[in-house]
């Protein structure tokens, strides 16, 4: 396959993306909440956590009492927002999808990443444990 053809084919795929459920689910929740400058705060805040967590676990430190405390109050803030909840589970099987895809090409190209790393098996606090993903 000629390399130009591999370009197309990426560009086929992120159509196919694009026009997936997942993704227009997510569209349309993200454009919800972004009416509601509370709302954007709430999952920035989130979002922060979630990166700050999930790097402190990368670096061997467990979570303290306190910051599971912290999570457990920010997800009762996230579950009283129904539009909020509903973006972050559409972002979480946006997520999955596209680590679906991510693996399928690395595990076709034999080039896989470190067990701990795994995109299916997150290393810290995500979306998913903070929020019901199920409908």
């Amino acid at each position: 396959m000629e390399e130009e053809n591999v370009y197309d084919l990426a560009r086929r795929l992120a159509s196919a993306l694009k026009a997936s459920q997942q993704y227009r689910r997510y569209k349309a929740t993200r454009k919800k909440v972004a009416e509601d400058e509370k709302n954007l705060q709430l999952i920035e805040q989130f979002h922060q956590k979630q990166l700050q967590y999930q790097q402190q676990q990368l670096s061997g430190k467990d979570l303290t009492e306190e910051q599971r405390e912290e999570l457990s109050r920010l997800q009762d803030l996230l579950q009283l927002r129904p539009e909020v909840r509903e973006f972050l589970q559409a972002e979480v099987q946006l997520a999955r999808m596209v680590a679906d895809v991510q693996k399928i090409i690395s595990d076709a190209l034999d080039i896989g990443m470190a067990p701990a790393a795994q995109p299916d098996e997150p290393a810290g606090p995500t979306g998913e444990d903070l929020i019901d993903t199920e409908q």
